[in-house]
């Protein structure tokens, strides 16, 4: 009988080397096409005249308590900051990194967030997101909050919205701002809403043009959210 292969086996060794290398290899593009994808948006940032930061700066402080950034792993970091004023508002596109667990259970989950502001607004505290028809009916069995409007069903349909005061909401979100969330909802995004802060959350880290797209959609919900007003220019 032949010996048999142990583990000093040269082809073990060679095939061990070569799936090491090819690691190392596409850590090496990756770590090239995020740093690219930072310098895009940097200079973009340097030729808007917008603030560009590695890590957040200036964040309102009423941002810690959204729970669409709060408590979210062991590991929570802000990075990659854009933010401007442009008229009477305030905007921040940063993205959320976080962890939890460790070892085989170890999640790494990454989202971009958009953030805008306007003194003297009021919004109601209320978050939505897509509803999962499936999960969001055993959901409401069990007394999972989703606050639905009989005279709406495209907006009821399509989304779940939930908040700490449901008077004040149903109040609040009348047929006009319904029908902006139903026009500018791209899938996967997720908003939360309260005193003068807006945010909406894409999963994921983008470049330049994707965080724009954010941004211009974020800005028109917004817009609706408050007394209408003339329509300033906020991206050049």
């Amino acid at each position: 009988m032949g010996a048999r292969r142990g583990s000093n086996d040269p082809m073990s060794f060679v095939f061990t080397l070569g799936i090491f290398a090819i690691f190392i290899i596409f850590a090496i593009i990756e770590n090239r096409k995020e740093k690219q994808r930072r310098k895009e948006i940097e200079d973009y940032c340097r030729r808007n005249h917008l603030e560009y930061h590695e890590t957040a700066y200036n964040i309102p402080r009423i941002v810690n308590s959204f729970s669409l950034v709060k408590d979210r792993g062991h590991t929570n970091e802000w990075i990659v900051q854009m933010s401007g004023i442009r008229g009477e508002y305030h905007f921040y596109i940063f993205e959320h990194y976080s962890v939890s667990g460790s070892g085989k259970s170890r999640s790494v989950v990454t989202n971009t967030i958009c953030v805008v502001t306007k003194e003297g607004v009021y919004l109601p505290q209320f978050f939505i997101r897509d509803e999962n028809l499936i999960l969001d009916s055993l959901g409401k069995l069990f007394g999972g909050q989703d606050i639905n409007f009989a005279e709406d069903s495209a907006f009821s349909r399509k989304f779940v919205l939930q908040g700490i005061d449901e008077a004040d909401i149903r109040n609040f979100f009348d047929s006009k701002i319904r029908r902006a969330f139903v026009s500018h909802h791209v899938s996967g995004y997720k908003y939360e809403g309260s005193g003068n802060c807006f945010m909406t959350l894409l999963p994921g880290k983008h470049k330049v043009g994707e965080r724009l797209k954010l941004l211009s959609d974020s800005m028109s919900i917004f817009r609706e959210l408050i007394p209408r007003e003339p329509q300033d220019e906020y991206l050049s």
